[in-house]
């Protein structure tokens, strides 16, 4: 089975869910440089026993949406150059502010959550039609084959 309509609609929910994610990191502030909003990319997964797609993002997405613990090790150093340049901050504060980090932690943003609040029923219907297109499709040309 080919499923091309099924697809080509996780397609286009992938890339509406980047979409959505870079809306709500946006809606709760937390873009400087733009480089976690443009690290987020979809892929359609379809292997024997997987069907979908996955939404991936640089290490930073992942300390927005979960947050990082209080004592936690420093953060790499040079990883908060690139921010405080936008910012209008001095270099030399970097070290001071990795400290902070590590001491008291991030406190998680659960961006993810919103946007499969909003997106997932949808996008279930939606892929259920496709899905439901392609074995139509598969069972007709099949059933010709044969005939």
């Amino acid at each position: 089975m080919l499923l091309f309509e099924t697809k080509k609609t996780l397609l286009l929910y992938g890339a509406i869910v980047v979409r959505a994610y870079q809306n709500e990191l946006k809606a709760n502030k937390k873009i400087a440089t733009g480089g976690t909003i443009a690290s987020l990319q979809n892929t359609v997964v379809a292997e024997p026993l997987v069907l979908g797609f996955r939404v991936l993002g640089d290490k930073v997405f992942d300390y927005i949406e979960f947050g990082r613990r209080a004592g936690a090790k420093l953060p790499p150093k040079g990883v908060l150059l690139p921010w405080l340049k936008v910012k209008g901050m001095s270099p030399k504060l970097e070290y001071i502010i990795r400290k902070s980090i590590a001491a008291k932690g991030i406190a998680p943003v659960p961006v993810s959550e919103n946007v499969k609040q909003i997106i997932l029923p949808r996008m279930q219907v939606d892929v259920e039609t496709a899905l439901g297109r392609d074995i139509e499709t598969s069972f007709v040309q099949y059933a010709k084959s044969i005939l």
